[in-house]
């Protein structure tokens, strides 16, 4: 039988971690995650994981004992803030600092659990973080943080 990849159990399982970080953030207001972009064009704060067409790449490779696995994979995700305030520069500021917050909530969560979807998890990064601030169409500003988040993990 092939080995199945960890990537879709993993976006799975962090958009249940994350759904309840939030929920139970106190700073929270409101953030909505999910796993693809959606057509929705509501203001609220989002965290969306696989971001497509880039989506998510990777490889599965045989582990050193046994038969276990290392899956490794990158998974391209966006971050997109929303703020309104009759001062601009107040509402730039507000609006990337809010990206930049759930940002960190993303990589705390990522640190406080370490087997979303495997027996052991090798590491995991977010990096190449992207702040795309611009003017939004119904006032104020939106902020994009467009980031990858690398992941390993050891499966049996």
């Amino acid at each position: 039988m092939a080995a199945s990849s960890t990537a879709a159990a993993f976006a799975v399982a962090l958009k249940t971690a994350l759904v309840t970080r939030f929920n139970g953030a106190p700073w929270n207001g409101t953030v909505q995650v999910d796993l693809v972009p959606t057509a929705d064009t509501t203001t609220v704060d989002r965290v969306t994981l696989i971001r497509a067409p880039t989506g998510v790449e990777g490889y599965q490779q045989p582990a050193t004992m046994g038969k276990r696995r290392v899956d490794t994979y990158r998974i391209q995700g966006r971050i997109n803030t929303f703020a309104n305030d009759p001062d601009t520069d107040v509402a730039f500021q507000a609006s990337w600092d809010r990206a930049a917050l759930i940002l960190d909530e993303v990589v705390l969560q990522l640190r406080d659990n370490q087997t979303l979807s495997g027996d052991e998890t090798q590491h995991n990064l977010v990096g190449e973080i992207r702040y795309m601030p611009a003017p939004d169409e119904r006032g104020g500003w939106h902020t994009l943080c467009d980031y990858t988040l690398e992941y390993a993990q050891i499966v049996s």
